[in-house]
């Protein structure tokens, strides 16, 4: 048990130091400090005990749902969202327009399109990149946004 570094009282806390009653709003407003802000706290665990080994149910206190559906990314920010920038033969500004385009997008970007069918892939489109604004014809893939 540690302070709370909002309310101050002494409680079980998350990795960016909030309790969990604290880190609440963040979840209704969709802004999460930190990764364990997403993961249950001991509060919404029920424990079980058969024999000597203890198991874990856990209730998740939201579900994640659609936030947003559709948007289109080009090839550069489908790359660097699905893999991350490391390896990518992009140029310095257009990589600087693809992490800040993504970055506004949020960090619950999922892929919405299936490789192996084609769906939710255009390989020729000059609809413009909902995430570094880029209007150059070519490649869009789908994608989602998640929350609760």
């Amino acid at each position: 048990m540690q302070k709370c570094t909002d309310c101050g009282q002494k409680r079980t806390l998350n990795d960016c130091g909030q309790c969990h009653e604290c880190s609440q709003y963040e979840r209704e407003q969709n802004q999460f400090l930190c990764d364990s802000c997403l993961l249950p706290t001991d509060d919404s665990m029920e424990r079980q005990t058969k024999g000597d080994a203890m198991d874990y149910d856990i209730v998740f206190e939201y579900e994640m749902r659609v936030i947003q559906d559709d948007l289109m990314l080009c090839s550069d920010c489908t790359m660097v969202a699905c893999n991350g920038s490391h390896g990518a033969d992009i140029e310095p500004e257009q990589l600087q327009r693809t992490e800040t385009g993504l970055a506004k997008l949020g960090k619950h970007l999922v892929p919405n399109f299936d490789s192996e069918t084609g769906d939710g892939l255009e390989c020729f489109s000059c609809i413009p990149c909902d995430s570094c604004g880029s209007d150059l014809a070519g490649y869009r893939a789908r994608f989602s946004i998640l929350g609760n």
